[in-house]
Parts: C-alpha cells; structure tokens; sequence
C-alpha cells in the first residue's frame, strides 16, 4: 500500500467513523419521534375515523409528516450502507482504494438527491405547522393571516428552490449558488419561526391583561397555560433552528476544523429529528383537547346593596345598567378582532362578582 492509500484509508476511516456516530443518533432520535408519533395516531382513531374535517386533516398531516420522516431514516440509514459496501469492495480491473472511494460516492448519489429533498420537506412542514397554529389564533384578522400566509409561501419557495439547485449542484458543480440558497433557506426558516412565535406572543400577553383579574395571585387560564407553552415550544424550536444556521454558515463559509465538522454533523442530525417532532406535539396537544380557540368564564352576578337600586325613581332601569339578577356570560377571550376584551373590561368595573360559578375551559377546536 502506497503512502497516498495510506493516508486516504486513515482520512476513510476518520469520516466513517463520524458518520456511523451521526447514524447511531439519528436511530435514536427516530425511534423517539416514532414513539410520539404512534401516540399521535393513537389519539386520532382512538374513536374510529374522524369525520370532521378539522381532525381528518390532521390525520392526514400526522401520516404525511410520518411517511416524510421514515423517507428520511431510510436513506440516512442506506447512504451509509451503499457506501460503506462498496469503499471497501475491491473492483474487478484492481484499480486502488481511490477509485473504489469514487465508485462508493457515485453510487450513493441518488440517495444523497433523496436525502437533500426529505430534509428540507421535513423543515417546510414544520415551518407550516409554526405558522398555521398563528393563523388559527389569529381567526378573523385577515391582515395578520394574509401576512403568514405570504411569509410561509416565501419560506416554501426558497427552500424548494434551494433542494432543486443541490440536487443540480451534486451533478453540475454549482457549489456557490447552492450554499448561498441552502443558508438562506435555513435563517428564512427561523425568521418565519420567529414571526409566529412572537406574533403567538403578543396574544399571550393581551390575554394575560386581560383575565388577569379573574384570577387569584399567580394563577393562569387553560388558554394562557397553552399559549404559555406554544412560545415555549416555538422559542425552543428557534433555539435549535439558530444553532444549526450558525454551523451551517460556518461550514459553507469557511474553512472548518475536524471538531466544527463533527459538531455540525452530529447537531444537524439531531436537528432534523426535532424538526418533525414540533408539529407531532402539537397535533397531540390539539387531541387532548388541550388547544381552544375559545375560552369562557360564566359568572353568576349578584348585586351589592350599592349597586341594586340602579333604578330610576319610577321603578325603571336605568338606561346603560345591567341586570344583577341574571347570570352573565362573558368571552374574555375569542381571538378574533373586535371589542370583546375592551367589553370584559368595562362590565367588570360596573358590576361586583360574589363568585365564580365556573371557571373551566371550554374548547372550541372548530377551527383547528
């Protein structure tokens, strides 16, 4: 053996070594998302078919989301076999380790083509899940919707824009374009991320303003528990999304050490898996019922003595009072456009609570 095939044995058995790491993970991180999910799935059927349209289609993007995903853990798992079987398979003209390295790489092609197409649709429907969970909490506000709407189309084109030219560039060589797309694709992805998570922000805090008084020290509505935990999820999400610009810059960009290399390769398969859990946690946190785009308080209002006689001398109300003998109901929060919260303010001021008949949630998924 040659010091050149010396060399390139070692340089071989360095970069399998990394990627049977990066497989190892990848097995792992798979098996976790199939756990979630088969729960998923479970909750779904768990009374038959739906046959509401709203869980149907979220029956159809569980299995969607599955099929895509599963796509993707096979062809992690074959890149690395195709390769493997045939780095080290001696051809039949006795042609040395480099050629053998190049017919290895040739026939791995076509799942590399496959591989870059898996990935990216797996971060466009996680990217669809982020935004579609805005523009159900934001029913009736047909600006905020229509700007979601616009920025998701434009995180879709750029990055089916971006798998069309690396699957191009694995067979023509356009090196510079493809990167350049490739991590502008990804920081789009966390800017579209980043839009809906914010905007879900902004509904917490308006909710939390206003329910604040119905509750006592630091107790949250259901809607504000979830919303809560939406930002949570979403903001963990851009965590990992910003994580993994940065190293794909960084390895598109410039000259990246062994260490850098192998960091990038183990997080990014550990990105890809996260990517297809988000929207899978919450489909199943919408099938626990546990994600309402309506929450009601009903209140069984009884007057106090200075607010019972609201009566003009007469014996007829006062023009603008409230009845204190009905019980009320009132929607502190629709997520709709409209004066609503503004009304919950105002009624709340002008009549005394003597208690709070229910508090619970009431769910209205009809929209999701």
């Amino acid at each position: 053996m040659t010091p050149e095939e010396t060399s390139l044995l070692a340089s071989i058995g360095v970069t399998d070594y990394w990627n049977i790491a990066q497989l190892v993970l990848i097995c792992s991180m798979y098996g976790f998302y199939l756990l979630l999910a088969l729960i998923a799935l479970a909750l779904l059927l768990k009374s038959g078919i739906p046959s509401t349209r709203p869980r149907r289609y979220l029956l159809g993007i569980t299995i969607i989301i599955l099929g895509i995903n599963t796509w993707a853990y096979i062809i992690s798992v074959g890149i690395e076999l195709v390769r493997l079987k045939n780095v080290f398979n001696p051809l039949s003209n006795g042609a040395g380790l480099r050629a053998q390295a190049e017919v290895a790489n040739a026939k791995a092609l076509p799942w590399g083509h496959m591989s870059v197409w898996a990935a990216n649709l797996n971060l466009l429907v996680g990217d669809a899940t982020v935004i579609w969970r805005a523009w159900a909490i934001y029913t009736g506000n047909r600006i905020v919707q229509w700007f979601l709407v616009t920025l998701m189309a434009l995180n879709g084109a750029v990055l089916i824009i971006s798998s069309a030219f690396d699957v191009a560039d694995l067979s023509e060589g356009l090196q510079t374009t493809v990167l350049a797309l490739s991590v502008t694709s990804i920081w789009i992805s966390l800017l579209t991320n980043l839009v809906a998570t914010s905007l879900i922000g902004v509904k917490l805090i308006v909710h939390h303003k206003t329910v604040k008084p119905l509750y006592n020290g630091k107790q949250r509505s259901h809607v504000e528990r979830l919303l809560l935990l939406l930002v949570e999820s979403g903001t963990a999400l851009g965590v990992f999304q910003l994580l993994y610009a940065i190293l794909l810059t960084l390895e598109d960009f410039t000259i990246p050490t062994q260490n850098e290399t192998a960091a990038y390769l183990m997080f990014s398969s550990v990105f890809l898996e996260v990517v297809p859990m988000y929207p899978v946690a919450v489909i199943i946190l919408v099938n626990l019922e546990r994600a309402p785009l309506a929450e009601s308080f009903h209140l069984s209002i009884r007057a106090t003595p200075s607010t019972a006689e609201s009566k003009s001398p007469n014996g007829h109300k006062v023009a603008g009072s409230i009845d204190l003998a009905t019980p009320h109901h009132l929607s502190t929060i629709r997520f709709v456009e409209g004066g609503g919260d503004d009304a919950l303010m105002t009624a709340g001021s002008s009549f005394t609570s003597d208690h709070v008949a229910q508090n619970d949630l009431e769910a209205d998924n009809s929209q999701i």
